[in-house]
């Protein structure tokens, strides 16, 4: 199925959840915000929430800074 993650298109297979998305990225053991069609994910049901097709996923990864 097709969704778009931070703003590029990608293909997935059905029932990917948002946590596999984290991983084939390689963010799963970071710590990041996940939005869904502009829902924020809470971390605790990231791996429970089934993508649909084309839904809007963005990851925002934190960064220290000063």
């Amino acid at each position: 199925m097709d969704i778009t993650v931070n703003g590029e298109p990608k293909s997935v297979p059905e029932g990917c959840t948002a946590t596999d998305v984290l991983r084939e990225m390689g963010l799963a053991h970071r710590r990041v915000a996940v939005l869904i069609n502009d829902d924020v994910v809470p971390a605790e049901l990231q791996a429970q929430t089934a993508l649909k097709e084309h839904d809007c996923v963005e990851i925002i990864a934190f960064a220290a800074g000063g």
